[in-house]
């Protein structure tokens, strides 16, 4: 029996970071079904390996055996809060608790870091992603509208 190796790492080169735009690229195109402005041909390039870069800028990466199977990424916003800026697990890994390893690495980043704060924006439809969030401890804190033309 073969054994796989699963863990969270910090994402810290290009290859990889390009690995999680893959994965960000598929995440936005999910939010379509919430959010009809989300071009069908959205497309993010070299997005992460510049956010990486900065400083209070973490990308987390659910590797097993080296292949990176989610994401999620701390964006700084200020000295004490930052932002979990977006979470995305490949639909065949879903429901392993991968989601749940990356948001309590991304909360231990932040209490190493003295980020008081950590804010997540979820479509409002989204009501798998709002529960999962609930289950930390997320509380609503606004609400943004939008009105279509």
């Amino acid at each position: 029996m073969v054994e796989t190796q699963n863990e969270v790492k910090l994402v810290i080169t290009n290859e990889d970071a390009n690995k999680c735009d893959k994965l960000l690229n598929k995440l936005v195109l999910d939010e379509r079904k919430y959010d009809d402005s989300i071009p069908e041909d959205a497309k993010i390039l070299n997005y992460f390996k510049y956010m990486i870069r900065q400083k209070y800028n973490f990308l987390l990466g659910y590797y097993i055996d080296n292949n990176i199977v989610g994401y999620t990424f701390i964006k700084g916003v200020d000295k004490e809060t930052a932002l979990l800026d977006g979470l995305y697990v490949e639909e065949r890994y879903r429901n392993r608790g991968i989601a749940t390893e990356l948001i309590t690495t991304a909360f231990e980043i932040c209490k190493n870091n003295k980020i008081k704060f950590l804010d997540v924006n979820v479509m409002y439809e989204n009501k798998e992603a709002k529960s999962l969030y609930n289950k930390f401890g997320f509380e609503n804190l606004r609400i943004g509208l939008r009105k279509s033309i």
